[in-house]
């Protein structure tokens, strides 16, 4: 039999040899368990005399017997040990994971904070510099030359302009970390909806599909048809017999919404910089705008798992179209 600390070698019995080993499950992914519980291979191999059929029969399934043990002991730990690295590295993503959301969550928090800051301390200030140059347009206009009365002016639209780009600012932090409630959503009714809030100050002839539905958030879904049909209005001032349309075709993924116009347009060799917050393809005098709108946009497309992109030409109006991910209908 096996001898102290042996771990290989064999036995004569009367019917043959047998070779043995064993193989020390210390050595496979670490688990102490395994280090007292050695496991056994065996081989074994028969030299048997040339009389006696009977006994070369048994011999024989004894061998074969042993073998097929002894392969079969093979398979199951190479699939243990197997398993046990997986659990092993399963542990260690876990493991990674929980520190990821413990810094995600940190973030988080540092982000509520500079939107609180934001939200309050930069607003402050930016009200009382209006609330003072309204009040000295108001009260003392008459000491101020035209000159005077222009810069002033200029003060009071720098100001308001910054409190838009705040608000803008706020929103798009907002919609990146709001929860997505997704429910079905009447997206014709809703387009309408936003269209009787729009007042430009131009006619414009607004067509919208009906029967479209997606199955979206749709306080976030206002938010995207509020930019996108607010630029269409935008952008076709300057156009005779503007046109928006809002519809949808269909894809091998599903629905495609877009929305229309035969506005401004632009170039398309510039429609990578489009979603892009802060970017501009029309000057502010022309059009006003804080270039934050469509970077809010393509954050909640994302959301729902979609894609948004544009097809324009200058002059000739441009297209906005955009998925819900698997989530339209």
């Amino acid at each position: 039999m096996r001898g102290e600390g042996q771990s290989a070698g064999t036995i004569s019995t009367g019917t043959g040899r047998f070779a043995f080993a064993a193989v020390d499950r210390s050595t496979s992914a670490g688990n102490p368990d395994w280090s007292i519980r050695p496991r056994w291979y065996a081989v074994a191999f028969h030299d048997l005399p040339k009389t006696g059929g009977g006994r070369t029969d048994l011999a024989g399934f004894l061998a074969a017997a042993l073998a097929v043990l002894a392969l079969a002991s093979l398979a199951i730990a190479y699939h243990w040990q197997r398993r046990v690295e997986a659990d092993a590295k399963a542990w260690e993503l876990a493991e990674r994971l929980e520190v990821d959301n413990r810094a995600l969550a940190a973030v988080n928090r540092e982000l509520e904070a500079f939107s609180y800051s934001v939200s309050h301390d930069l607003r402050t200030p930016l009200r009382s510099i209006d609330g003072f140059s309204l009040a000295l347009a108001e009260d003392h206009s008459d000491a101020l030359d035209p000159e005077g009365r222009r810069y002033l002016e200029r003060i009071r639209s720098a100001a308001q302009r910054m409190g838009q780009l705040i608000d803008d600012l706020l929103g798009l932090a907002r919609v990146t970390r709001s929860e997505l409630r997704l429910q079905s959503v009447d997206v014709s009714d809703l387009a309408n909806s936003v269209i009787s809030a729009l007042e430009p100050d131009h006619a414009v002839a607004w067509q919208v599909q009906p029967g479209l539905v997606a199955e979206a958030d749709a306080r976030l879904l206002r938010i995207v048809l509020e930019n996108l049909l607010g630029n269409a209005a935008k952008f076709t001032a300057r156009t005779k017999d503007a046109r928006v349309t809002v519809g949808s075709r269909w894809d091998q993924d599903g629905p495609v919404y877009f929305v229309r116009d035969n506005g401004a347009g632009f170039d398309m060799e510039h429609a990578g910089r489009l979603f892009g917050a802060f970017q501009r393809l029309h000057a502010g005098e022309d059009y006003a705008g804080t270039g934050v709108g469509l970077a809010t946009v393509q954050r909640i497309v994302n959301r729902h798992g979609g894609r948004i992109w544009a097809e324009a030409a200058p002059g000739q109006g441009a297209s906005f179209f955009f998925t819900l991910g698997k989530t339209g209908k």
